[in-house]
């Protein structure tokens, strides 16, 4: 989840996640006003491993392509 507000609400907002979750989630300031809470298991890495597993990793041939001038 991502949150987006005041810095003071979101500290508020953080500590309540923290309390009701504890370690099984983990939650982050990606910008002062940007507050982000995923489970602990989640990783970017694993995202990564998982789409290029799936062959994300090369576009599409009916993929659109961006307009040359």
């Amino acid at each position: 989840m991502l949150y987006i507000g005041e810095p003071a609400d979101l500290k508020e907002t953080a500590a309540n996640l923290e309390r009701e979750f504890g370690d099984s989630l983990y939650v982050t300031y990606s910008l002062p006003d940007c507050l982000e809470a995923m489970t602990s298991d989640v990783s970017k890495g694993l995202a990564l491993r998982s789409s290029c597993w799936i062959g994300w990793t090369r576009t599409p041939r009916n993929a659109p392509r961006l307009a040359t001038t």
